[in-house]
Parts: structure tokens; C-alpha cells; sequence
């Protein structure tokens, strides 16, 4: 493909969700966002796993309050890629491109996911 498609968390707003991915699926698209309808990934880890082993034609892309604490939870399950912000528990306001208040990163939580992420891939 001439690009990497994935589609965003509006499927854990369905009704019938494998039905749902499915058709994602037969979409041709390669990973869906998703938090497993649950407020956070990290609470339907074994929900996730087990959709991930059901479906592999799709990579599962586990987003929504995943952090260093628990992102071996998702790991053990067998999701394979996550989505994680990083971000300070502050906010600023100045004028930006899309928005007058934006959230920044922490480095320091970037740097502690990358080396867990790291140690996990050596084993």
C-alpha cells in the first residue's frame, strides 16, 4: 500500500464489535486503535489478547491510559504495539495551530517506556 492505515478508537463505541472488525479487516486496513471498550486498554488486556490471536490479520493497537506500569499487562496478552501519550498532568495555553491549549510530553516517561519496550523485546 502507498500508505499505513489505521483506524482510530470509534470502534469501541460499536455494538457489535468483531463484526465491526471484521469488516475492518476485509477493508485491507493494518491495525485498529482501540482500548477494547473498556475507559483503558490496560482493563481489557485478556479481552485484547484474545481478539488479537482471533483476528491476525489485523494488528491490534492498544490506546487509552496505557503507561509504563502497566503496559506489560498488554505485552503478556500478546498486543504487540501501543499507543501512549506521554503527557504531564498540566496543560498550556498559547496559540497553536489547532488549538489554544495543548498537553506536553514527558520525556522522562518516554525514555522509562522505551527501555521497558526494549528489556521486553530481549526476551
Amino acid at each position: 500500500p502507498l500508505a499505513n492505515m489505521t483506524v482510530h478508537r470509534a470502534i469501541d463505541e460499536s455494538h457489535n464489535y468483531e463484526s465491526d472488525l471484521q469488516a475492518i479487516i476485509n477493508l485491507n486496513y493494518e491495525r485498529v486503535l482501540t482500548s477494547g471498550q473498556k475507559m483503558t486498554a490496560p482493563e481489557a488486556a485478556v479481552y485484547l489478547g484474545e481478539i488479537q490471536a482471533k483476528y491476525p490479520g489485523i494488528t491490534l493497537l492498544a490506546g487509552g491510559g496505557v503507561r509504563a506500569n502497566n503496559v506489560l499487562e498488554l505485552l503478556n496478552q500478546g498486543i504487540r504495539e501501543v499507543h501512549f501519550s506521554a503527557s504531564l498532568n498540566e496543560t498550556h495555553h498559547q496559540q497553536k495551530l489547532f488549538s489554544p491549549s495543548y498537553a506536553i510530553s514527558d520525556r522522562q516517561l518516554i525514555q522509562e517506556m522505551k527501555v521497558l519496550l526494549d528489556a521486553y523485546s530481549k526476551r
